[in-house]
């Protein structure tokens, strides 16, 4: 079973990323806002839905796109 949302670590594996590629791109705004954030003893940790990992895949842009075109695409 899927879970309902993924954190940093499962969103990197559905993507097919690295998890320091999906920390770099959070970090730079390049990802769409968590949908929750859940609670561990660190602090908070954000988590997407299947729903919002699937339209950013879909709208992720290509080659030679800058970052400040990601960042307005994932409002």
């Amino acid at each position: 079973m899927i879970p309902r949302y993924l954190g940093i670590t499962g969103f990197a594996e559905y993507v097919g990323l690295k998890n320091s590629t999906i920390q770099s791109y959070l970090g730079k705004g390049m990802l769409p806002e968590p949908d929750i954030y859940y609670i561990m003893r660190g602090g908070q940790r954000p988590a997407w839905s299947i729903d919002t990992i699937e339209q950013w895949i879909e709208n992720r842009p290509g080659k030679g796109h800058t970052y400040k075109t990601m960042k307005e695409n994932n409002r």
